[in-house]
């Protein structure tokens, strides 16, 4: 997370929002849950509650993880606060989903999550325009509800 919000690079950190700096809260952000070997993603669990969460992630003594991988928001307290923002942008509905998070310099945070919805037509024709592949997939898939419409 620091190489993200704090760039080794000192001509590039005035660019960073807001002056960021790395955390004062511990925090993870992970893709999703490792299976037991550590190979491959665990199986999603669709509406997971802390208890669910609390078995998938290992303790790292973060206050805050982060995670996705199944595109849908939610946000437990178990061992740590679990964060899932959502997609942005790729779900069934033609929302996008994301969270924001201030934390200030004694270390106290707040955390917002939101959604916006968006039009997805010109997201469909670049598909389309730029042939990308596996988009009948992608589509069929991912934006099940909108490709219908």
């Amino acid at each position: 997370h620091r190489a993200l919000l704090w760039p080794a690079d000192p001509h590039q950190r005035p660019r960073c929002p807001g002056g960021s700096r790395p955390f004062d809260v511990p925090v993870t952000f992970t893709h999703y849950a490792r299976d037991a070997d550590g190979d491959d993603f665990a199986p999603i669990v669709p509406a997971p509650v802390a208890r669910d969460l609390d078995r998938m992630f290992p303790p790292n003594g973060a206050k805050l993880l982060f995670y996705g991988h199944n595109h849908l928001p939610s946000d437990e307290q178990g061992r740590t606060r679990y964060v899932n923002p959502g997609s942005l942008g790729c779900s069934s509905e033609a929302e996008a989903r994301f969270a924001i998070l201030e934390i200030d310099d004694e270390g106290e945070y707040v955390l917002e999550q939101h959604t916006v919805p968006y039009d997805p037509t010109e997201l469909f024709r670049q598909f389309a325009l730029r042939e990308v592949p596996e988009r009948d997939f992608i589509l069929g898939t991912i934006f099940r509800q909108q490709a219908a419409s």
